[in-house]
């Protein structure tokens, strides 16, 4: 079944007929495979060639806005579509497709190498298959509903998981979202609380005390038998605080991408200023501002620094910049942010020996509260 990425072009074409001069689709979007309601859009195309096209994207991305508050959920539309063809005196001649099939839409993309209608046919819904953990946290791994099979995980060659990926139909799971908790055992602090122990604030202690049964590899099995590796590599981190991202990527699924490394908040502030009249009497107090602030404002901003990462990760960042959407875990809240860096070099083992990327992001909210 054909996918629509939706911040890619996605062309429809009637079919052609020698008598064809132009052609109506009607579109229908929703939330779930249902019966299909009545068109949300008519359009009518003029045939070139005796076919007519039609490009839907843009009227689908209307009905798709995905959003994030640190929960971790499957957010698509399906779409039908019928063309009817007619004549040059507006007699009716075909309809296409005979039996209009649900289409599933993500808010992904495809890259111009991969041409008209791009699909991103992975069971796996992201480009890398190693994983910087944050030590203790979950692991989440976006799955497609439609091209898995199972999953099974590993810690070294000792399967410790499994787990079964039933069909389904509803649009809350066409994304699987796997959020696997790496301690698979539980961790150092779980089991010192279970035996009514008392856990020192040690950002270290768990280097000391490894987790036992500690999930470091996922296989992913799609309905054909091939599968893709994931290899996670858990980090602790005991001089700064990690930072994690959360991205819409190129499959229109949210990705996590954590920042180990140092981090510096910054805040800009814009003002409107006026010059009042302080005169009073014939005369006027030197503790009086002549120059007023009429109206202060400021955003904060961080910029962040990855760790070490393999090659892999230069599409990771890739997509990362070319995202509309992206979150960050700061102070216990998901936040929205954008990315102010406008560029950024591909990095390789070669030339740069060891990778670190340095982003710089703007919160996406003014300070000061200014909702109205």
């Amino acid at each position: 079944m054909a996918e629509i990425n939706i911040r890619s072009p996605y062309f429809v074409s009637s079919t052609y007929h020698i008598q064809a001069h132009y052609a109506v689709l009607g579109l229908s979007i929703q939330d779930e495979r249902v019966t299909p309601e009545a068109p949300v859009y008519t359009l009518r195309s003029e045939c070139v060639d005796n076919v007519s096209t039609f490009e839907i994207s843009e009227l689908v991305k209307d009905y798709l806005d995905v959003t994030f508050d640190g929960n971790y959920t499957s957010q698509v539309v399906f779409i039908t579509y019928i063309i009817k063809v007619y004549d040059v005196n507006g007699d009716f001649i075909n309809t296409f497709p005979a039996n209009s099939p649900f289409i599933t839409a993500f808010d992904g993309y495809g890259y111009f190498e991969d041409g008209a209608n791009p699909q991103n046919d992975s069971a796996l819904m992201m480009s890398n298959t190693t994983l910087y953990n944050l030590d203790g946290e979950d692991c989440v791994l976006p799955i497609s509903n439609r091209l898995t099979d199972y999953i099974e995980f590993y810690d070294g060659t000792t399967l410790v998981n499994t787990i079964t990926i039933s069909s389904s139909t509803s649009g809350s799971k066409q994304i699987e979202y796997l959020a696997v908790d790496v301690s698979i055992s539980g961790d150092y602090e779980s089991r010192v609380l279970i035996d009514g122990g008392i856990v020192e604030s040690l950002g270290c202690v768990s280097s000391e005390f490894p987790d036992i049964n500690k999930f470091d590899k996922a296989i992913i099995y799609d309905l054909l038998g091939e599968s893709i590796t994931v290899n996670v590599e858990n980090i602790s981190e005991c001089k700064h605080t990690p930072h994690k991202i959360t991205f819409i990527n190129k499959f229109g699924a949210l990705q996590d991408l954590w920042f180990f490394k140092k981090s510096n908040l910054s805040l800009s502030t814009k003002k409107e200023e006026y010059k009042a009249n302080i005169f009073n009497g014939g005369s006027y107090s030197v503790n009086s501002h002549q120059k007023r602030i009429l109206r202060k404002q400021g955003t904060e901003k961080l910029t962040l620094n990855s760790g070490f990462v393999n090659e892999e990760y230069n599409e990771v960042f890739r997509q990362l910049m070319l995202s509309e959407k992206v979150w960050i875990n700061y102070d216990s809240k998901t936040l929205p942010i954008n990315i102010s860096s406008s560029s950024f070099n591909y990095k390789t083992s070669l030339n740069d020996r060891l990778i670190n990327y340095a982003i710089k992001v703007d919160f996406a909210f003014d300070k000061i509260n200014n909702i109205r």
